[in-house]
């Protein structure tokens, strides 16, 4: 009598294993850089966006008719240099510092819009509602005492540290004061060479 045996088996060899996990591997040394790279651009997007926004509320501050309360109008203005950073609360204290970047997102407290620098950007406009990965600023060359001229410029400016490698990234967005036609020429948002190249 012949036995008959089954030759049919469930299961994969060690060579066709092997050379799935390889495949797999290759796939993701290519993904992940990639995933990492959109990441990134994600957030730098976020960046140019309020930048812009901050650029376009000065254009409007400087568009605006400004009066005092007796109802004399003022001289077209831009607003002055802020000395410090609006940044993203942290768990430690309510309000941050550019130091504390580390690269994920976190809301601005909206009470600093009350008092400090927040209400120099609160006077523009600028107000953040949703949760961000930078710290915002805002200088200029213009003094209120020698009035607009020709080549006078502000920027609006962002630290990031998208990456979180504690060197920070900078990005800016400026406008230059053009006195034959009395408005403000600007760029794009562009990201300092000698900063971080996150």
């Amino acid at each position: 009598m012949k036995l008959i045996q089954n030759r049919s088996r469930m299961g994969f060899t060690l060579v066709e294993l092997m050379i799935v996990v390889a495949i797999l591997g290759l796939l993701a040394a290519v993904a992940i850089p990639t995933f990492i790279s959109k990441i990134r651009e994600s957030k730098a997007t976020e960046v140019q966006i309020n930048l812009d926004a901050c650029y376009q509320g000065v254009i409007a501050y400087f568009s605006a008719t400004l009066s005092s309360q007796d109802g004399t109008v003022a001289e077209e203005a831009i607003p002055k240099r802020m000395t410090r950073n609006l940044c993203p609360t942290t768990r430690k204290r309510g309000n941050g510092k550019v130091t504390d970047l580390d690269g994920s997102s976190r809301f601005i407290d909206p009470l600093r819009y009350e008092k400090n620098v927040g209400t120099q950007f609160k006077a523009i406009g600028f107000i953040l509602t949703e949760a961000v990965y930078a710290c915002y600023s805002y200088d200029t060359s213009y003094r209120p005492r020698k009035g607009l001229r020709d080549g006078d410029w502000f920027k609006c400016i962002a630290y990031t540290d998208i990456d979180d490698d504690d060197l920070l990234a900078i990005w800016e967005k400026k406008g230059t004061y053009n006195s034959g036609t009395g408005t403000f020429q600007g760029g794009a948002a562009f990201h300092l060479p000698e900063s971080d190249d996150w």
